[in-house]
């Protein structure tokens, strides 16, 4: 289905912050995802190798956080709002699953540093 993307990044805490994601198969070609289900979620980075790195601290879903902006080009945006991350600090490990049709994919995670603001 999906290709599934490294994706890190890095924001201040308390920050805003829109994730824009555009969704490819392994061909490069836009995934549609207008009846997807898509959830995407926040974690401490764990001591292991192990991933995910434990229970999510924020997770966004379709309607709740993320919004479907051409659902034929594969095209989504994550909002994260100041009260997301104003008490977090290091880094953590997110990700993005699709559901389509019963399939399901990991097409984005990553590494997320997040530096404690001064004001």
């Amino acid at each position: 289905m999906a290709l599934g993307n490294e994706q890190d990044f890095s924001m201040h805490s308390g920050d805003d912050r829109v994730l824009e994601v555009t969704i490819n198969d392994s061909a490069g070609s836009a995934v549609d995802i207008s009846t997807a289900t898509i959830t995407w979620a926040l974690s401490r980075i764990s001591t292991t190798a192990v991933e995910p790195k434990g229970a999510a601290l924020l997770t966004k879903t379709l309607g709740a956080g993320v919004t479907l902006i051409d659902g034929p080009n594969g095209r989504c945006d994550v909002a994260l709002v100041e009260a997301d991350t104003d008490d977090l600090a290091g880094s953590f490990y997110h990700e993005m699953q699709i559901v389509i049709s019963g399939d399901t994919s990991t097409v984005m995670y990553g590494t997320v540093t997040i530096k404690k603001d001064l004001i």
